[in-house]
């Protein structure tokens, strides 16, 4: 049978009482059982303020931490936190330093929300290939160089039984929110009335992105042209389209979508008018008050300023060079040429073309200076341009009328 090793608190204790007998000197004792005097009188002592249970290794944690935040320090990260639910640590530190000056170390707002229990553990997704990506697309470098657009998707509006429509529209660059619009619908005629309500407050931006559905592009119509990318074009705004299929390569907008249903769609309660006070009170916040980490944990209205391109009416003309014949697309969305009619498309609409002749009988097509496609005239074909090379500028800048 294998001898039974003493545990440490018998061997402190059992010393402990032989020195408190003091039948042998303290220090052959202390010598005996290989502890320093230091040691055994700390041992003494404890025995005689806490008895046996006080004989076991104390906690090595100091009683007092200069890094140790305070209670009103911690019950101040916890109200912030409150206020912004779906916020995250480095949000809550730059909204605590706006207010207080100095702020805690970001570990230690992250260990003060997750021990709070106000941290929601988020599955994340695997990254897929970086050749998946969009390739070759326009970054923004300055504000007013990309607006992004899109509908947030639709939701009942509880009591009336109707449905809102959460349009949204964003200064790419900036992280401006320009628009938060609750509408009933998404015809082209409502949102083109919300759009020229965002032109005459901050100007013309010089590329518009959205995607490819409608009202925005047209499945059917050539280059996906609706009435409203049409409108844009006329005005000098090119068109930046996502793939089909790919909402990543909007990622930053849906982005910003997914803050929206998190916080706003499963609360906003009332009808139209009430939701669009709710959206007017979110936009506020998010362009003012929400740090982003893209823009240096600053705001994004730090980083917005109006465009320098003023929107000049809804119907604009441009002034072709001379050499060029003007037509004018009419309400069934035909052209007149040499006495023969051509079919182009009715999201031209009212719109003024500039025809170039080339050789072969053929006339190139721009509107607003953006090369759209060929017209062969011996059969009377169009030739639309390849989504290549379409929407392009041509080599004349074409002065505004």
């Amino acid at each position: 049978m294998p001898w039974k090793e003493p545990k440490i608190m018998e061997i402190r204790t059992e010393f402990a009482l032989l020195a408190i007998k003091r039948e042998r000197s303290f220090r052959s004792l202390c010598k005996s059982y290989g502890v320093s005097p230091k040691t055994g009188y700390k041992w003494v002592q404890r025995y005689q303020e806490q008895g046996s249970g006080g004989m076991g290794d104390s906690s090595r944690r100091p009683r007092v931490s200069p890094t140790q935040l305070a209670e009103n320090t911690v019950c101040e990260i916890v109200r912030i936190k409150a206020l912004h639910k779906a916020w995250g640590p480095k949000k809550i530190q730059t909204i605590y330093e706006r207010e207080h000056g100095k702020a805690p170390s970001l570990s230690s707002f992250q260990r003060i929300l997750e021990k709070s229990g106000m941290v929601e553990k988020r599955v994340r997704r695997k990254v897929g290939s970086v050749s998946s990506r969009l390739q070759g697309v326009a970054v923004a470098k300055s504000p007013n160089d990309v607006w992004t657009v899109d509908f947030k998707g639709w939701w009942w509006v509880t009591k009336a039984r109707e449905i809102c429509q959460p349009l949204t529209v964003r200064d790419e660059y900036s992280r401006y929110l320009l628009g938060f619009d609750a509408l009933k619908t998404t015809c082209t005629a409502e949102v083109q009335r919300r759009f020229e309500r965002l032109f005459k407050t901050y100007g013309l931006p010089r590329a518009i992105r959205s995607h490819n559905g409608s009202p925005f592009a047209s499945v059917h119509a050539p280059l996906g042209l609706s009435r409203l990318s049409a409108w844009w074009l006329s005005m000098g705004i090119r068109l930046h389209r996502s793939r089909p299929g790919h909402p990543q390569d909007n990622g930053a907008h849906e982005r910003m979508h997914r803050d929206i249903a998190h916080e706003i769609q499963a609360c906003a309660e009332g009808n139209h008018r009430n939701h669009q006070v709710v959206f007017d009170l979110w936009r506020e916040e998010y362009n003012h008050e929400r740090p982003h980490e893209a823009l240096k944990q600053k705001v994004p209205v730090d980083y917005y300023e109006a465009s320098e391109v003023p929107y000049l009416g809804r119907k604009m003309t441009w002034e072709y060079p001379k050499n060029y014949l003007r037509r004018k697309v009419n309400s069934c969305g035909r052209i007149w040429i040499e006495n023969q009619v051509l079919f182009l498309s009715r999201s031209l609409c009212g719109y003024w073309l500039g025809l170039k002749s080339i050789p072969k009988d053929r006339l190139e097509f721009y509107l607003a200076g953006y090369y759209l496609g060929e017209i062969d005239l011996p059969t009377r074909s169009i030739r639309w341009a390849s989504p290549t090379n379409a929407f392009q500028l041509t080599s004349k800048v074409l002065p505004m009328k």
